[in-house]
């Protein structure tokens, strides 16, 4: 994971995009520096919140073919970034039973404090799917609110 900022004012304006370098923002994007690496850190697809005053990725680790979904803590968006397991997620290419691509919502309220993801999830048997496509749907879980 890189980390880049723009201002808010004109987000198109690539002039003014900024990126981490591993010790202070500069314009050079050939400079940036992984915040978290791909091993350990997180896939290609992620939620990025501020929640409760600290930034919190929430991921498969390892990447999409990762069996967990990981929740991640910053003080900043450049880190350092401490892991935590959230719940199993199996990659299931051994199985047909895919699940992939977990978000967060914190803007979803939950009566027990903790933080809701989604989970995606889908079958590697196309019938399947037809015969049944709540297959297709994704699924829902409650992990540790950091």
């Amino acid at each position: 994971m890189y980390v880049g900022r723009a201002p808010i004012s004109d987000p198109t304006d690539r002039s003014r995009w900024e990126f981490w370098d591993g010790g202070r923002w500069g314009s050079d994007m050939s400079r940036a520096a992984a915040v978290l690496p791909a091993p350990g850190g997180v896939s290609q697809t992620l939620s990025v919140d501020r929640i409760d005053g600290q930034w919190v990725a929430v991921s498969k680790r390892d990447g999409d073919l990762g069996d967990f979904v990981y929740v991640w803590t910053a003080p900043t968006p450049y880190g350092p970034w401490t892991p935590r397991k959230g719940v199993a997620a199996p990659a299931g290419f051994d199985t047909g039973h895919l699940t992939y691509a977990p978000l967060a919502h914190p803007e979803v309220p939950l009566a027990d404090g903790k933080l809701l993801v989604s989970i995606s999830r889908n079958t590697t048997d196309p019938q399947r799917l037809f015969d049944d496509p709540e297959v297709g749907r994704p699924v829902f879980a409650e992990v540790e609110r950091p």
